[in-house]
C-alpha cells in the first residue's frame, strides 16, 4: 500500500502516548487515604509529618486529637512514618511509609527530639539535631549518643543513615537506611 503513513511490520516500534508503556514509577507509600478531621477544622497548618513508633507513641507535631482520624484509614501497623496534605478546611490527604525500626537506649537527659548521623562512603560524617546540621560533632550526652548511633549504624552498613526519635526519657525508636 504505497503513500501509506501506517506501518505494517509489527516488529516497528510505534509511538505510544504518554503513560501507556514504560516502567511505573516505584511506590513511594504504603498507605494512603482521604480523610475528615474535625479537630483540625480551623488550623492553619498545611502540611502535618510526624511518626508513630513500635508502641503507638506519635512522635512529631501534631494535636493528640487528630491522630485516630488521620491514621485510622491507613490500615498499617506501627512503626510508620505519616505525611497529611490539607485539601479543604476539613479534608486531609494522608499517605504513610511503613519503617524498619527498634527501641534502643541512648543517654538520658538529651533535649532533643531526633538525632541524625550519616555516615557517607566517602566524605564527612553529618551530625543532625532535630533536623539541623551542626557544624562539629556534639560532646556531652548528645556526643555519646551520636557515637552509639554510629555504632549501631556501622553493624548493618558502611554508608548509612541512623536517626532516632525520642519516645521518652533515654527511650528512642532508631531507623537506619543504607546510603
Amino acid at each position: 500500500m504505497e503513500g501509506s503513513d501506517e506501518i505494517r511490520d509489527p516488529r516497528v516500534f510505534r509511538w505510544v502516548e504518554t503513560g501507556v508503556s514504560g516502567l511505573a514509577r516505584p511506590r513511594e507509600w504504603d498507605a494512603t487515604a482521604i480523610v475528615e478531621v474535625g479537630a483540625l477544622a480551623g488550623w492553619e497548618v498545611a502540611e502535618l509529618e510526624f511518626r508513630i513508633v513500635a508502641d503507638g507513641t506519635v512522635v512529631g507535631d501534631v494535636p493528640p486529637e487528630a491522630v485516630s482520624a488521620l491514621t485510622g484509614e491507613l490500615s498499617l501497623e506501627p512503626p510508620y512514618a505519616v505525611r497529611a496534605v490539607r485539601q479543604t478546611d476539613r479534608e486531609w490527604a494522608v499517605a504513610a511509609l511503613r519503617l524498619e525500626s527498634e527501641q534502643v537506649e541512648l543517654p538520658a537527659g538529651i533535649e532533643a527530639l531526633s538525632l541524625e548521623i550519616a555516615v557517607p562512603p566517602e566524605g564527612e560524617t553529618m551530625f543532625l539535631v532535630d533536623g539541623e546540621i551542626l557544624s562539629e560533632a556534639p560532646g556531652g550526652r548528645a556526643g555519646e549518643a551520636f557515637d552509639e548511633l554510629e555504632r549501631l549504624g556501622r553493624e548493618r552498613f558502611q554508608a548509612f543513615v541512623a536517626r532516632a526519635d525520642r519516645v521518652g526519657d533515654g527511650r528512642w525508636e532508631l531507623t537506619v537506611d543504607p546510603l
